[in-house]
């Protein structure tokens, strides 16, 4: 089955240095790097603290060079002079971009919408980043910079001119009560098969997601002195620029990184098993196997740092990855039927929060409240649960008009 960078003649190859994810783009024929997204990897580590943001970036851009490399652009050349490409070849990009199809599933397909947006703003900004640092213009400051600010209007009015209209409104994916009960069921350690500390640390993960709305990276995150104890009554999600330079993660550079605000969370549900099931799991389960003088004896996990959840199958004490999350998803679809993953658990939980203030009396407060909970730097972030609120209530009033009512106009 081929995916979309399968089309692409760049890719994007990570390392790691100084504890950090960096990449690098190269011509999958030549295997030559680019020195101008070298330069532009540069900026955006400086400006993103997550290497997956970055390396998303970059792997958007390779359309670019992979349409420039096809039609025989030198944009290498030009861009290092900060010469953005011309209306014409913009043009003639969106239409390469917007013909290229890849194979998912036996049938083939076109970029979607969505997809297809982001990468023209991604080619924007970065044509525009460069024609402010390297393109030569004569005159005074004053004169520089209404000329750069001429020339970013005119590429980000090239490209938005080329983007496609989205007509669906995008409405959040939802898990339905039954969906919800037979995970639940399957999940519950004394239901599960599996060994009883990775029956529980899953259970632990699901709970985390459908009673918290976390993201799995947040969970993956988690260390020890995040969770409830004498101190505190609730979980914390800390952003990892918070943690400190000397934070150092052993996944790295595949490290989970909370995309989200740093929050503090209380429990909603007051019967909420997880505080019991969480101590349970640390003090019970978070330990390693080791040998000494030929007998094996299980010692607690003190890896600094303490990450809460664990991958059980290799006994060392080594934090779970973000792939093995993903099989856990994969088997508890196989299992129950239910199509999850686990950013589903979290729409699950924001639309049923989303549903519960929509009515209030005081309304802007609690969408407020929601934003916070959800970690969001603003508002719009929650259009997606509105619009499938909104379809929810619309399909209550229709219903209730067909059934106990009637349009006597049309009788």
């Amino acid at each position: 089955m081929a995916n979309k960078d399968s089309q692409l003649l760049f890719k994007v190859s990570s390392i790691v240095k100084d504890k950090k994810a960096r990449h690098i783009v190269q011509d999958k024929e030549n295997y030559k790097v680019s020195i101008v997204l070298g330069i532009y990897e540069v900026y955006l580590s400086y400006k993103n603290t997550s290497p997956e943001t970055v390396k998303t970036e970059l792997r958007k851009l390779c359309y670019l060079w992979t349409f420039a490399k096809l039609r025989n652009i030198p944009l290498e050349q030009r861009l290092s002079q900060g010469n953005p490409l011309s209306t014409a070849d913009i043009r003639a990009f969106s239409f390469w971009l917007s013909e290229l199809t890849f194979v998912r599933n036996v049938t083939r397909k076109h970029l979607d919408v969505k997809t297809y947006n982001a990468i023209l703003t991604s080619c924007s900004n970065m044509m525009v980043w460069f024609a402010s640092q390297y393109l030569k213009i004569e005159g005074d400051v004053s004169n520089r910079y209404l000329t750069l600010a001429q020339i970013e209007s005119k590429i980000q009015s090239d490209f938005k001119h080329q983007k496609k209209k989205d007509k669906k409104s995008l409405q959040a994916p939802d898990l339905t009560e039954e969906e919800i009960q037979k995970i639940e069921n399957y999940l519950k350690p004394e239901n599960n098969n599996a060994p009883q500390d990775i029956a529980l640390r899953n259970y632990i993960m699901w709970r985390l997601v459908i009673e918290f709305g976390l993201r799995i990276s947040e969970i993956l995150a988690l260390r020890l002195e995040d969770c409830p104890n004498r101190k505190q009554n609730y979980i914390k999600i800390v952003r990892i620029e918070e943690r400190g330079q000397e934070y150092y993660d052993p996944r790295t550079p595949y490290e989970p990184r909370p995309k989200t605000l740093s929050r503090d969370l209380g429990f909603i549900f007051s019967d909420s098993p997880l505080k019991k099931l969480l101590n349970e799991y640390i003090t019970k389960h978070r330990f390693k196997t080791v040998e000494k003088f030929g007998q094996k004896k299980r010692v607690p996990i003190i890896i600094n740092p303490s990450f809460l959840i664990l991958n059980h199958k290799t006994r060392s004490g080594s934090p779970l990855s973000r792939a093995a999350a993903q099989d856990i998803a994969k088997d508890i679809k196989k299992n129950t039927g239910v199509d999850f993953n686990w950013h589903l658990g979290r729409h699950a939980f924001f639309n049923r929060a989303y549903a519960a203030i929509a009515n209030s009396k005081d309304y802007g407060a609690r969408r407020m409240d929601l934003v916070y909970w959800g970690g969001w730097a603003d508002q719009n972030s929650l259009e997606i649960y509105t619009n499938r609120a909104k379809k929810q209530q619309a399909q209550k009033a229709l219903t209730f008009w067909q059934n106990d009512n009637s349009w006597e106009a049309l009788e």
